[in-house]
């Protein structure tokens, strides 16, 4: 902030030089006192009347005696001498009421000016000469246009000091309001880079698992190929497997006719079985009447003697003939029996076999049956396998372009991290700008009139505030 070479003390003392008024205490000071003094309540009335006339203020009477009070009062000690360092602050004092009370300055010298105008010609006629009442009229508007500038220069510091206390205020409100603007920004660009850093590990994740998807997804091409392969392969075994079984299934057919062949020719051989076993019953039943034959012939040769010894031979040839017959008839029966026995297991073996062999070609028809089924079905999940290795493959490309993107995806979060450094470096400038920008407000803003020194030119205006009050 501009700082002044000079002390307020000295600045009045400088002040009161500048309007010759080297010596304090003078006569004519005295003098003029004097005189005001017993016009004071009169002055004070012109200056009431016309203040409020100018400010548009309806007073009762009341009212107006109040003011005429308080103007008289301060009108009894303005302009008594010494007028010195303790007077100008005396006046600068009643400025800064007027200024406190948001009284219109222009109001006031206004009504001042037409109550000088009635306390000079108090004063010239209270001269015993032209010379002095020309002297006192010179001293008076001395002292009034040092009152008038020390109420303008006093309401323009208070407007400085008022203004500067607000830019000082807008000043800390703006530092507070960037430093919190700055702080929200820069947690905000904290969270961001983690919130990048975190992005930056799930697509270096990401980018591993869309590896290994990718490097699965060419295996499980790979291995949807080679069962593709061979679900063919297994198509042609079972095109092979039906053309055996179609061909077991006519052998079992040609068997199935041989077993009933055979059952047939057991069935004659049993039949002949029968007939034998009706002529070997036959024999036995003739061999047992020629034993009794020979038997009757031996007896009947016993009883012939001699003469019938011939035919005891003969009937005992017969009975060894007879005897041996039924030896032999007995045999062939046996063996009869075996045969009929045999035939029948051959019969039964044959019967099972002919039901067995035809619960087998039944089966190898359905087995045929189902292998042609599953023929097709092996053709289905070929056809099934290669759509299934083709969409592999296509997974394997859409998880390489992925990659591709997941790439770019991480090259973009990198510039997001690098725009957040820089928006935190950016921050950082912005924070010292508005630092630089506030302290370079700060000594941009007005100075007082006693820093400026008492007749520097002003470089502004604060902010106007107005009021209707009486200075007094």
């Amino acid at each position: 902030m501009y700082q002044s070479k000079i002390d307020p003390v000295n600045a009045r003392l400088a002040r009161l030089q500048v309007y010759e008024i080297d010596d304090p205490d003078k006569p004519v000071y005295h003098q003029l006192s004097d005189v005001l003094s017993e016009v004071a309540p009169e002055t004070a009335a012109i200056y009431v009347d016309q203040y409020t006339k100018i400010v548009g203020l309806m007073l009762n009477s009341d009212a107006r005696e109040r003011f005429i009070k308080e103007v008289t009062r301060h009108l009894l000690v303005k302009y008594r001498p010494p007028y010195n360092e303790t007077w100008i602050r005396r006046c600068e004092d009643i400025a800064e009421l007027v200024y406190t009370s948001r009284t219109d300055p222009a109001a006031h010298l206004g009504a001042l000016s037409v109550s000088q105008q009635f306390e000079l010609r108090t004063v010239f006629h209270s001269a015993e000469s032209l010379e002095e009442g020309m002297s006192l009229v010179t001293e008076l508007s001395r002292l009034y246009t040092l009152d008038a500038e020390i109420m303008l220069t006093k309401n323009q510091q208070c407007r400085d000091a008022e203004h500067n206390k607000w830019v000082a205020k807008q000043t800390d409100m703006f530092r507070a309001a960037v430093s919190d603007v700055v702080k929200r920004a820069a947690e905000q660009s904290a969270v961001s880079n983690r919130k990048a850093d975190q992005a930056s590990n799930l697509i270096r994740d990401l980018l591993a698992l869309a590896d290994e998807v990718s490097l699965a997804s060419s295996e499980s091409a790979n291995a949807m190929g080679a069962a593709a392969s061979t679900a063919g392969n297994l198509r042609v075994t079972l095109d092979d497997m039906t053309c055996e079984l179609s061909r077991a299934s006519q052998s079992l057919g040609a068997a199935t006719q041989v077993a009933e062949e055979t059952q047939n020719t057991v069935d004659d051989l049993t039949s002949q079985t029968a007939s034998i076993q009706s002529i070997a019953q036959m024999i036995q039943s003739i061999t047992s009447q020629t034993s009794i034959l020979a038997l009757n012939a031996r007896i009947e040769a016993a009883r012939a003697g001699d003469a019938g010894r011939g035919f005891s031979v003969v009937a005992s040839e017969i009975k060894g003939l007879s005897e041996q017959t039924a030896k032999a008839t007995e045999d062939i029966v046996s063996r009869l029996g075996g045969i009929e026995k045999a035939s029948d297991r051959a019969l039964n073996a044959n019967r099972t076999m002919h039901e067995t062999f035809g619960t087998v070609r039944d089966v190898t028809q359905s087995v045929c049956n189902e292998v042609t089924l599953q023929g097709t079905t092996v053709t289905k999940i070929a056809a099934s396998v290669d759509e299934t290795s083709l969409s592999a493959k296509s997974s394997s490309e859409a998880v390489k372009r992925i990659r591709e993107l997941v790439d770019g995806i991480a090259k973009e979060m990198t510039a997001a991290t690098n725009l957040a450094s820089d928006l935190n470096a950016q921050i950082s400038r912005l924070e010292e700008g508005a630092d630089e920008f506030l302290q370079s407000l700060s000594l941009k803003a007005l100075p007082t009139v006693l820093e400026r020194g008492p007749f520097e030119p002003r470089r502004g205006d604060g902010e106007p505030e107005t009021g209707l009050k009486s200075a007094f």
